[in-house]
């Protein structure tokens, strides 16, 4: 999916940990609960996207 967006011109973003919120009436959406990344996640996550 990166290499197709960047071929576009067009840049990526990715986010870790929490997005939104889960309350019904948010807009948003995502979770209330605050949700931390495991620091290994990223490492794996970021290993897994070089070269992009």
């Amino acid at each position: 999916m990166i290499e197709i967006a960047h071929a576009a011109g067009v840049s990526v973003e990715a986010e870790l940990g929490t997005i939104g919120s889960t309350d019904p009436a948010d807009f948003e959406g995502g979770t209330a609960q605050i949700i931390y990344t495991d620091p290994k996640d990223g490492g794996n996550i970021c290993a897994d996207n070089r070269g992009g």
